[in-house]
């Protein structure tokens, strides 16, 4: 996790040095990941920290949204954050669930809508990062989700094993 977080915070930072960016974590919530979760969570203040000192981050440069996925994607944050401290409470606050379903792809093509308006009208980068253990059960959705995120230039990456969005 940590490896994966540090090329993130490196992703996030040139992301910064172009334009204003909202990065929207989206969190599988299989019992299988509740220590990942708490492991991002505590990085994530870290990784604003550095950012900070990077002097990417300024004038709200950076939002943060939370979404989570299983059998149900939900948006967890009603509004995307400003602050590092309430990203991550609100991912420490995230529930397991064990439906046993990993709707990935499903999570990336539904999220992709209320934040595009972020991409075409207020013009910022769209980091989607994908926290899972799972290469997903809906990987008919696979295309569609690539073609999606091609067309509005949303950057899509994966935090997990070595099943990266759509590889079995």
């Amino acid at each position: 996790v940590e490896g994966a977080i540090d090329r993130l915070t490196w992703e996030i930072a040139n992301s910064l040095r172009e334009k204003k960016t909202l990065v929207v974590w989206m969190f599988d919530v299989s019992p299988s990941l509740r220590d990942r979760r708490q492991a991002i969570a505590d990085r994530v203040e870290n990784v604003y920290k550095q950012l900070n000192q990077l002097n990417v981050v300024s004038d709200n440069a950076l939002k943060s949204a939370v979404a989570v996925f299983g059998e149900q994607c939900t948006i967890v944050t009603n509004k995307p954050l400003d602050d590092a401290a309430e990203l991550v409470s609100t991912v420490q606050s995230i529930k397991s669930e064990s439906s046993g379903d990993e709707n990935t792809f499903s999570t990336v093509l539904k999220f992709a809508n209320p934040f595009l308006p972020f991409r075409t009208e207020m013009k910022r980068d769209v980091m989607l990062i994908v926290v899972t253990d799972e290469e997903g059960t809906d990987i008919d959705n696979l295309e569609e989700a690539i073609v999606r995120c091609k067309r509005y230039g949303l950057r899509c990456y994966c935090v997990g094993d070595s099943a990266p969005f759509g590889r079995k």
